[in-house]
């Protein structure tokens, strides 16, 4: 091509790939405000797009099972439109899309606003999914979460009092060594002494081999 012909192909190029982008913007739903710092982000992002095709799909699909399929998704894409979704899916009545959703954002660097949000499942979400909050919270080195985990310490739920133990080790919260170690020496459940014995193990103090 020469002259004027080069330039007519670059911009008819141009306004076909506008008018592309335009027709799949026309067919997203929205769900949640943004801001415009984001959505310009998006705009250059094609990972945000792809997590944005996933949020769309998992708005449009009730099936339980394609629900959880399209949350590990988000988990893969690690986006930030992957988090803000998967945050909304804390609120869901059922367990199981919560349980994803957690076990999604343990997969990506999560912010300071998700982490709040767990703290917040520790102490609330007792007997369903604090467990695995109390998990995660241990997994990331969130400092913020030790009075919940502290407190979760005498929950009558095994599975989060066994949980809060080794985040707590994890955590290095020296304050709540005693309180674990009674817990282990007192306790006849397998699931506590089990997670009792990994958080021990998580102090490193040599004078611990014997108790173990």
């Amino acid at each position: 091509l020469e002259g004027m012909e080069v330039y007519r192909v670059y911009f008819a190029g141009v306004a076909v790939l506008q008018l592309g982008a335009a027709l799949l913007v026309r067919r997203l739903q929205p769900l949640v405000e943004r801001r415009v710092p984001e959505v310009l982000g998006m705009m250059f992002s094609l990972r945000d797009w792809r997590a944005m095709l996933s949020v769309q799909r998992l708005a449009q699909t009730p099936e339980l099972e394609r629900v959880e399929t399209l949350i590990d998704e988000l988990a893969i894409l690690q986006s930030n439109v992957s988090e803000q979704t998967l945050l909304e899916y804390l609120d869901s009545p059922l367990f199981t899309v919560r349980a994803a959703a957690m076990e999604a954002l343990n997969k990506i660097d999560f912010s300071e606003k998700c982490a709040k949000r767990l703290i917040e499942e520790v102490e609330r979400g007792e007997f369903t999914t604090a467990f695995i909050a109390a998990e995660m919270l241990g997994h990331h080195g969130v400092k913020e979460a030790v009075p919940a985990l502290q407190r979760a310490l005498q929950s009558e739920d095994f599975f989060l009092s066994g949980k809060a133990m080794l985040a707590l080790a994890q955590l290095g919260d020296s304050s709540s060594f005693a309180a674990i170690i009674e817990m282990f020496n007192a306790s006849d459940n397998p699931r506590l002494i089990i997670h009792g014995a990994r958080a021990i193990a998580h102090m490193r103090d040599a004078g611990h081999i014997a108790l173990l």
